[in-house]
């Protein structure tokens, strides 16, 4: 789309050109370069008008890749923050785990276990 635009600015450019061109030329009536140049100053208007809708259209792509990404900054907040809960956890059980090892290591050096 680039290019098809950077071809229509190219045209009415030249367009610009010819007319002033031809406004200084013998032949032509002040009405025929009126049209001219009112046609002209259409397909510019047309041309600046496709370049802010093409804007726009760009604009609501990156808001909606935008707003997908917040949604998987979300989850991957929450996968976190649930991976450090069950760290907790796991840090709990050895602690618990270790408890119980050093008792039976102080049973066993006691000979209270058989």
């Amino acid at each position: 789309m680039t290019i098809s635009l950077t071809a229509l600015f190219v045209t009415v450019n030249d367009a610009k050109r010819t007319l002033m061109i031809e406004s200084n030329q013998p032949g032509h009536t002040d009405a025929e370069l009126t049209q001219l140049g009112l046609g002209i100053e259409a397909l510019d208007q047309l041309a600046h008008d496709i370049v802010v809708l093409d804007l726009q259209q760009s604009a609501d792509q990156i808001k909606a890749q935008a707003s997908g990404l917040k949604d998987l900054a979300d989850r991957i907040s929450a996968t976190s923050d649930a991976l450090e809960h069950i760290a907790t956890l796991l840090d709990s059980i050895a602690g618990k785990i270790n408890a119980v090892v050093k008792a039976v290591t102080t049973l066993g050096s006691l000979g209270l276990l058989a």
